[in-house]
């Protein structure tokens, strides 16, 4: 059997080009978003809202804000003592001195500079609960925006997919009609060969392609804590 290095050349990059030409996964709703699909976007934002850690920690700083703001109000217990004094022996005893027949006192006692102290820090800690509330609008608002971002760089990830792909069968049934023509001496070896180059590249740049539509899909999944799959 006489070995044509050309027809070997052409079977194993046919057969690469019928591998890399199938589909590639893709999750349901992907397929159909649109890059201002803007309820699909603030549907992503609520699922990060719920599963992103950022958002639990300045929820969480919201809270010690919260009960930082509690001990400071109750910290006026501080400012202000109340004493209170028995005298059962002098009772007991059945005399009565120069204030006549005191038998109990109550003392109060005020601490000025906790006085002044308390409000300025009752009015810090209530500041600081409205610095961590809005920390957590700036957040919710960076959140929109970047998934907008990635949101738009997987869609265009997925359309540049499907134009790789489309090229890759084009160049393939483009290389099996040189073939064909080449066979029959109707084409050039040169033309011949730049068909396989065609397919062999067409290959690497779905491969490509495919790639940075899996990165952005991680990307996405990274800020929304959650996989694509499970989002219905």
């Amino acid at each position: 059997m006489k070995f044509n290095p050309m027809k070997i050349a052409f079977i194993l990059i046919l057969a690469a080009g019928s591998i890399y030409s199938q589909g590639f996964s893709q999750v349901s709703w992907v397929q159909t978003a649109g890059m201002n699909d803007t309820l699909m976007i603030k549907k992503l934002v609520n699922i990060a809202i719920k599963n992103n850690p950022s958002v639990k920690i300045f929820n969480n700083n919201i809270d010690i804000a919260e009960s930082d703001l509690t001990i400071k109000k109750l910290s006026w217990l501080n400012a202000v003592s109340l004493s209170y004094n028995y005298y059962p022996g002098f009772i007991n005893s059945g005399t009565s001195g120069s204030n006549g027949d005191l038998k109990a006192g109550i003392g109060l006692s005020v601490n000025l500079g906790a006085l002044f102290q308390v409000p300025l820090e009752i009015s810090k800690a209530g500041e600081n609960v409205k610095i961590q509330k809005n920390s957590l609008e700036a957040e919710k608002l960076w959140l929109y925006e970047e998934i907008t971002k990635r949101l738009t760089a997987l869609i265009t990830g997925r359309e540049m997919v499907t134009q790789k792909l489309n090229k890759l069968d084009n160049s393939e049934n483009t290389l099996v009609l040189v073939k064909y023509r080449f066979e029959k001496g109707e084409e050039t070896l040169t033309n011949y060969d730049g068909a396989m180059n065609e397919v062999s590249e067409s290959i690497m740049e779905k491969i490509k392609a495919e790639a940075e539509y899996y990165n952005s899909k991680a990307s996405l999944e990274a800020i929304l804590g959650t996989s694509l799959e499970s989002i219905r």
